[in-house]
């Protein structure tokens, strides 16, 4: 594996190991001096690149058997390796299921996790807010465990690969039920910053997409499991819609009011087919809730250039949480998301353009997509900072899990 996902990195590492358990892990990072776990490599950043080797967490594959808490709680343990498209339907044939999913299901859960990736929903926290426990390698070649509840447990969970290789996560688990998701047209700009906590808050899940010309209204993605779906006095879409505009919706999950299983529905993308358009480039910045609709106005400025640049925009809302490299750490926050073309000339001058856009209203950027932001603005917006800082001298200090990406952010 010589390029990322979306075609737009070319990793640096010469050389790949897949060791297939914890034990073998830590003879790898032991026996060099510079590593990094890669997992389906869906990242956009050059989070998990590295000059040194790169231990492929693929053969850590396992799903253990759903341990049962209570009526509505169970865990799972599964491995690092383990994507959420094999995990889900492991769960839903045993009655359970995740809180939520992201938009495809192709990733791996250590790696989404590891990002701080999400979902939507007012009520539901980013996909790292699932771990429950934590196994891992760390630069000394020790095999360490954190529990929720542990003092440390908190700045481990959302760790960008810098303080070891992930070999297996636990997770939190709830009843599964059935739901449906149905796509509305016809939202205006005007409205949507009008009604923004209403409309993000219609349902488990929802999704404005929008594509910032002026002229072109947006879409909703509505998802839930409510016996009705909510009444917007919007028009429903007339058949099965492509997030993006243009597109075939053969690779989209099904839409149209029918029931289905939560991980056929929570997700925009089929597991089996190429999801979004396939070649691209993405952003994404989270600011706090209640300021969304001030940022979406101010980014109007842009909007021309951004536009002319764009697939599509998504946006989206995510509940807080206290992972202190979450990006809802302390509170509930929008998430505004750009799938870019694949033209690094045109969509980087734009980065730095739409982050002082966004500067008053204290944005932060996702750790797995492409953002231009330094150590000065990544400090100032995370207040546990310098904590993960000294957390990372303790469980690396010879610097292992070391690459540019993390020297650029954290020194």
């Amino acid at each position: 594996m010589r390029t990322n996902w979306g075609g737009n990195l070319t990793f640096q590492h010469a050389q790949t190991v897949a060791p297939d358990c914890a034990e073998a892990v830590a003879d790898m990072v032991r026996a060099h001096e510079r590593v990094k776990a890669i997992g389906t490599a869906h990242s956009f950043s050059a989070v998990a690149d590295s000059p040194g080797v790169a231990i492929s967490t693929e053969r850590l594959d396992f799903v253990g058997p759903v341990q049962v808490l209570g009526t509505d709680e169970a865990t799972v343990r599964i491995g690092a390796g383990v994507t959420y498209a094999r995990l889900a339907p492991e769960l839903h044939r045993q009655g359970w299921a995740l809180n939520n999913l992201a938009s495809l299901t192709q990733i791996s859960v250590a790696g989404a996790t590891a990002t701080g990736t999400h979902g939507s929903g007012v009520r539901n926290q980013t996909l790292s807010a699932a771990v429950t426990g934590l196994e891992w390698v760390d630069g000394t070649g020790a095999y360490r465990t954190c529990l929720r509840g542990d003092s440390l447990f908190e700045g481990c969970v959302v760790h960008l690969g810098a303080l070891g290789v992930v070999t297996a996560l636990t997770l939190a688990l709830r009843p599964a039920v059935p739901m449906r998701q149905v796509v509305y047209e016809g939202l205006t700009f005007d409205r949507l910053v009008e009604e923004y906590a209403d409309i993000l808050g219609c349902g488990e899940s929802v999704s404005v997409f929008l594509s910032w010309w002026p002229d072109q209204p947006a879409r909703v993605w509505w998802k839930g499991s409510e016996d009705r779906r909510p009444e917007l006095d919007l028009p429903i879409a007339p058949g099965p819609m492509h997030p993006v505009p243009g597109q075939s919706p053969e690779p989209c999950t099904e839409q149209g009011d029918a029931l289905g299983p939560w991980y056929e529905r929570l997700p925009h993308f089929r597991a089996d087919r190429v999801p979004s358009v396939g070649e691209e480039m993405q952003s994404e910045y989270f600011v706090p809730s209640a300021l969304a609709p001030d940022a979406l106005r101010a980014l109007t400025e842009l909007d021309s250039d951004i536009a002319s640049a764009l697939f599509i925009s998504e946006l989206r809302t995510v509940a807080g949480d206290s992972l202190w490299l979450s990006p809802a750490y302390g509170g509930d926050v929008a998430a505004i998301h750009f799938t870019w073309r694949s033209e690094p000339g045109l969509v980087r001058p734009l980065l730095p353009r739409i982050e002082a856009v966004l500067a008053p209203f204290s944005p932060r950027p996702h750790w797995g997509k492409l953002f231009s932001m330094g150590r000065a603005e990544i400090s100032a917006a995370y207040q546990r900072y310098e904590d993960f800082r000294q957390l990372r001298a303790q469980l690396d200090p010879l610097r292992k899990f070391d690459n540019a990406y993390l020297s650029r952010l954290f020194g």
